[in-house]
């Protein structure tokens, strides 16, 4: 994900983007959160903080997933052994 073309690259880490470059950045991260990473994920993959990343996503209207990530549970064995 660190291409030289890339938005979300790296190299625009340590700066808010603006204007075009703000929206460019804002679709890539909402694809990649799309796609099922998580926001820790998302940020430590673009070198944006974790709280920038989710503003960029709620500026975006992204719906953000309920903490804690997908669990799926297995039923419990009533055999008390």
């Amino acid at each position: 994900m660190h291409d030289h073309d890339d938005p979300a690259d790296s190299s625009t880490s340590h700066r808010q983007p603006h204007g075009h470059e703000r929206t460019l950045v804002a679709r890539e991260l909402a694809r990649r959160y799309h796609e099922g990473h998580s926001l820790h994920r998302v940020a430590a993959d673009s070198g944006y903080s974790y709280g920038r990343v989710r503003q960029l996503l709620l500026e975006s209207g992204v719906a953000l997933r309920p903490r804690g990530g997908s669990r799926t549970r297995t039923p419990r064995s009533s055999d008390p052994s």
